[in-house]
């Protein structure tokens, strides 16, 4: 059972440059347990410490997190280096939830060390933003000047986000909000789920590889960046068919639709003694409120589809017999998406 420093941490850091805290967590115990961590940094080799975070995990026996990124962060000072220490504990976690003993604790250290050769790797980032994205596409409808686009189309249907996507869209200017150092060694892709999402949220997460072949910079500035750059994303939504139950009795023969009996309309959404063996009619129309295309219509008695029509207009209607306890419901959509519905 172990709390400590994971191998993304970096290693150096510029002045004001901040960077999310990643742990490696391990639970070996038979039992759930709480890791409770204090977060100290010292820029005097250990002399004085200035706690800057305390944080908790839960985990279950047996659990174990690799570079677990936190959402504990360390902003390096103006030093020229800065020792991190771990303080943690864990307490077992009994069954109904109560927090008991200490069973461990520890602590771990790293080292961050200002960067090198006096560079400010902002500007560079900068370029090299610059230098990939451009404005590659016109956005439709956009009037405010932006300084680079993309069409990202196929990410956001890929996101399974946003639904009825014709195209889509992403556009910002030259800013950089902020930036971590992300390794040697090239990230994970991350999923079209998450980059739209963070699309949403008006964030672009870039990943730039910064080379010595490329930038006069120190070896160890060099490698890859995530950078947070504002940005907007636009999505053009394909017209699509809605259905729409007509519910105004006004519109059907003698005013006489939904459920009927005895030439009575049964009230929906309301129970209604019947007696067994008796029939009752149906009658239900659907009116297609979106854009062009087929819609449908059914009956459902006590979830199982009886009867069913598509179309651009549909209706449907019959007679059933009481055979017991009913639910009754009509439901109308399109394609596999029910839209709207009517029941007693």
């Amino acid at each position: 059972m172990y709390v400590k420093f994971g191998s993304k941490m970096p290693d150096y850091l510029d002045p004001g440059e901040t960077t999310p805290i990643y742990l490696n967590i391990v639970n070996d115990a038979s039992y759930r347990v709480r890791f409770y961590e204090d977060f100290y940094y010292s820029t005097d080799r250990g002399a004085t410490w200035n706690k800057f975070a305390h944080d908790e995990d839960p985990m279950d026996a047996g659990d174990s997190y690799t570079n677990l990124k936190t959402l504990v962060k360390f902003t390096m000072p103006d030093a020229s280096e800065a020792k991190l220490s771990l303080i943690w504990k864990a307490k077992r976690v009994y069954p109904d939830g109560t927090i008991g003993e200490v069973v461990e604790s520890g602590e771990h250290y790293h080292i961050i060390k200002r960067s090198g050769g006096g560079v400010d790797i902002k500007p560079v980032l900068m370029q090299d933003l610059k230098k990939w994205y451009k404005k590659n596409v016109t956005v439709p409808g956009v009037t405010e000047s932006y300084d680079w686009s993309f069409d990202v189309t196929n990410t956001v249907i890929e996101s399974g986000l946003i639904e009825n996507v014709d195209k889509a869209y992403l556009y910002g200017r030259y800013e950089i909000r902020s930036y971590s150092y992300a390794g040697k060694e090239k990230p994970p892709e991350r999923s079209a789920r998450d980059k739209v999402s963070g699309w949403q949220d008006g964030i672009e997460l870039a990943l730039l590889n910064i080379g010595t072949d490329v930038y006069p910079i120190p070896e160890e500035r060099a490698g890859y960046y995530w950078v947070t750059v504002p940005c907007k994303l636009v999505v053009v939504q394909k017209e699509v068919p809605k259905a729409s139950i007509v519910k105004d009795l006004s519109r059907y023969p003698d005013g006489l639709g939904g459920v009927i009996y005895n030439g009575q309309v049964l009230e929906p959404n309301k129970e209604r003694p019947v007696p067994k063996g008796s029939k009752v009619d149906y009658l239900a129309m659907a009116q297609n409120v979106g854009g062009p295309g087929d819609i449908w219509i059914r009956l459902l008695v006590n979830g199982s589809e009886v009867d069913r029509a598509e179309g651009t207009s549909p209706a449907i209607s019959g007679t059933i017999t009481v055979d017991g306890d009913m639910t009754i419901k009509f439901e109308a959509g399109h394609g596999d998406v029910a839209d709207d519905d009517w029941g007693c």
